[in-house]
Order: C-alpha cells, then structure tokens, then sequence
C-alpha cells in the first residue's frame, strides 16, 4: 500500500471523502484509494515523460555520429541513461526497424534504444565495449526508474560482470521490483534487442520459476569456477559446520541452471592439461596450442591469469532460494541465474580433469551441429544428460586409445573425427543411436535430445559421474 495515498485518506475530511469517492466510482475505481493511486501515478508519468523529453534532442544528436562515424563517449552514455532513466518501460513504443531511419529516431523507442546501446558495445563505434560497461557502472545512478534500470541491465552485465555489486541492485529500491516482472522486463528487453540470439519466452522462464516457489526447497544451480593452488574453497571444512556452506576462493554471481553449460562457458584447456595431455616438451609448444585453440575466437582469454599453472577447475553444484535471485538472463545461451554468492549455499564440488573438458568440447561440437530454427544450445532438453553419456564414452574410448587427447590438442579438425567415434561408442553401449527432435512449449522451439525415442536426461542429480549407461537407457 502507498504510505502516501493512505494518509491523505487518513487526513481528508468528510464531506471532500465523500466526494472523492463519488469521483471513483464515476471513473470506475474500486475504492477512493485505487482512484488516488491512479491519478498520483498518471502524474508521475507525465512528469517522467516531460522530463525525459528535455533529452530527446540530444539523443537524436547522437544518431548523426553514426553516419559520420564518430566515436561514442562516455558524455553521450550519460545522455541516454537521462533521457531513458526517468520512463517506464510500458511507455516505449515496441515498433520494430521498417527500414526507415526515422523509426531508429523515434523516441522513446525499444527500436531507439536498441541502435544506441548496439552503438555503444559495438567496437564500430566505440572502440571497447568494456569501457562502456564501466561507464555505465559509473552512472548508474541516473536511473531513475527502478523498471527501467532492469531492462538496461542484461545488456551491460553480459559485457562483463565485474563491477555489479548489491548497491547496484538495490538503488532506490531497484530490488522492490518482483523478481517475476525483472524477468518479464528483461526477457523483452533481450528479444527485442538481441536479434543474433534467441531467448527463453517469458512464459517458459515463470512456469520454471514457479518450482521453487516453496522457500524450504533450494534451487539446484551450477557453477565452475577456479581455485588458486592451496586457496580454501569453503569457508570451513569441519563437517556439519555452517560455514562449510559458504563458497570462499572462485565464488561470483553467475550461475546456470544447467550443468552441461556451465561446463561449456567455464571449462577449457589450460596450459597445465596441454602440457601433459599434447606431450608438449616446450612452453613455446603449449603456447601455439593455446593460440590455436582460443586466439579470436571470443570465448576465452588467452591471457587469462587461471589458464596457467597454479590454478585448478572445479565444478560446483549450488542451492539458492528464489528470494535471492537477482535476474536471469540467456543472453549468449548459459541459461543464466545471477545472484550474489554471500546468498548461495555450496552444497558440492569436485575437480574437473580432462574428460570433463573433453566430454564438454564434444557436447558444444554436438549441439551447435543440430541448432536449428530459433534454437541455441541453452534450447536442448537433456542435454546435461548428453554430458553425462559423452563423458562416459570419452573414458571408455580413453582407455582404448589414450592418445586421442594428443590429437584432439593438436589438430583442431580431430575433435570433428572425434565425435564421430563418439557417436559409434554411444551405439555400442546403448543399442540404439543418439538423435533429436524439435518440440514446441508455449512459443519457444526446443529441440529434444534421445536415445533411440527415449527422451535424455540427466543420469544422476549432483555434480558426480557414472561410470556405465543406466539401464532403462540401454535397449540390447
């Protein structure tokens, strides 16, 4: 209830209620506080609206930029976060681009919007889209509008996460906002303004949502993360102990729902399994791998500090409460949970070896050959179960052949090779062979993973690995 609107109430006499009252029911409102509340939030908007309008010119100055290809700075950031700051996002008109550059111009826009930001993250125009994100760290501030401030935040958090922090979320009671309409904000937000990568619908992200309604049941999240040679991982290791629940050396925000994408965005070749797994005799060797493996491609940092020895991966199987989830986001397709690690619970981990970043590789390879439709690889249902069966097949073939890895390192065609030997292993195990099919939840396309016309799925809760098929996978 509005404090505000209640004591007017409280505070207005008699005869001027009864009036009031004649007011709303004439205007069709339940009760004289409906009718208050209304007429406070139309002004509200207007007033927003007017103010945001101060900065429309200068924001179509911005425009003429790029025709002239003209860096953007951090002035023009400011701008924009003032011009859209003050609105609510239901007041934004939703046309999408006709071809006509006077709808990019119009204002305010989803469309505007959505060619300023593209401008400020696209090195085009800007030069570093990391800058950007810490501009907007900076100015944050601006956002007046708590809806607002949800809509722009995916786009700036999945530049870099490095910099969020709880002030950030709960500015002017930004966390107020309930979870379910940050994830409605943000999911039209991302579908709208990211054309290159599909997103979970809305309906699909609430009805998931709506498991962990119950506050006694942890959601099941995941995470890989990296540990400093002899850094603690949990804050105690007596059993039993409360502290051995709170995750100390590689804890952030980030999570997935899925552990086989947190796998494929977390894991990679470091110089440590190169070395050992390419027989690399040289560090000039490991580095040509390395190169050869990540340079330009946009997934990992070659000068990453935790690619080089001293650091180990690790895997971690998390419980959160709903309460505590922050936002969500699939974005670049990890089926992200953000969420601020002092409120998270490590229930597990273990230590990733070379199977895993090879059964990891594998499944990335696998599922980007079947993206199909508005599908990406956060669009597979089973496909945790899919690591779970590659990774048994890796160590079986593993024993085999133990080379494979070498070749794999060495020859960025092999894992290509590789999986089709996979797939055969898959076959012998099973009985049957690994397949998909396109499904249809609500307006999303998803593309279910089988064995045979078993739907997959994941072999065992928790982060621990089979070592044979379950049965009522196998038809021999």
């Amino acid at each position: 209830m509005d404090k505000e609107i209640l004591q007017i109430i409280e505070n207005t006499g008699s005869g001027k209620l009864k009036y009031m009252e004649k007011q709303a029911k004439k205007k069709n409102f339940a009760s004289v506080y409906d009718y208050l509340l209304d007429t406070k939030t139309q002004k509200e908007r207007e007033s927003s609206l007017a103010k945001a309008k101060l900065y429309a010119k200068e924001t179509k100055q911005i425009f003429t930029k790029i025709a002239e290809d003209v860096a953007f700075n951090g002035k023009d950031l400011q701008t924009v976060l003032k011009a859209y700051g003050s609105i609510s996002p239901d007041d934004m008109s939703t046309k999408r681009f006709s071809g006509d550059t006077a709808d990019a111009e119009s204002f305010p826009s989803y469309l505007n919007l959505k060619f300023l930001l593209e401008m400020f993250v696209t090195d085009q125009f800007g030069g570093s889209s990391n800058v950007f994100q810490k501009l907007f760290l900076e100015h944050e501030h601006l956002i007046e509008n708590d809806e607002m401030f949800w809509t722009l935040c995916s786009t700036f958090w999945c530049i870099s996460n490095v910099g969020f922090t709880d002030e950030i979320f709960d500015r002017n009671g930004r966390n107020k906002v309930p979870l379910e309409r940050r994830v409605e904000l943000i999911t039209r937000s991302e579908r709208f303004f990211e054309d290159r990568h599909p997103v979970h619908s809305l309906d699909y992200q609430l009805e998931r949502l709506k498991r962990w309604d119950n506050p006694d049941v942890d959601t099941p999240v995941f995470r890989v993360f990296k540990v400093g040679s002899g850094k603690p991982v949990r804050q105690s290791v007596v059993k039993d102990h409360p502290d051995q629940y709170i995750h100390n050396e590689g804890s952030s925000w980030s999570y997935s729902f899925s552990k086989s994408l947190a796998t494929i965005v977390g894991l990679y070749w470091n110089r440590h399994l190169i070395k050992k797994y390419a027989e690399c005799s040289t560090d000039e060797e490991v580095e040509k791998i390395i190169r050869s493996l990540y340079n330009g491609n946009g997934t990992t940092n070659i000068n990453d500090a935790t690619l080089y020895d001293g650091f180990y991966q690790c895997i971690g199987l998390f419980g959160l409460e709903k309460k505590n989830i922050e936002f969500l986001t699939d974005k670049w397709g990890e089926d992200e949970i953000i969420a601020n690690p002092e409120n998270v619970r490590l229930v597990e981990y273990r230590f990733a070896n070379a199977i895993d970043v090879m059964a990891s590789g594998l499944v990335r390879e696998w599922v980007s050959n079947k993206e199909i439709n508005n599908t990406n690889r956060s669009s597979f249902f089973g496909i945790d179960g899919l690591f779970d069966l590659f990774h048994i097949c890796v160590k079986k073939t593993l024993d085999d052949d133990p080379k494979v890895i070498k070749r794999v390192l060495r020859d960025n065609q092999e894992i290509t090779r590789y999986l089709r030997i996979i797939e055969q292993k898959v076959e012998e195990l099973c009985g049957v062979k690994l397949g998909h099919k396109i499904v249809k939840t609500g307006e999303d396309d998803f593309v279910q993973i089988l064995l045979g016309d078993i739907p997959l799925e994941r072999f065992k809760n928790g982060i621990r690995q089979l070592t044979s098929v379950p049965k009522k996978f196998i038809n021999h």
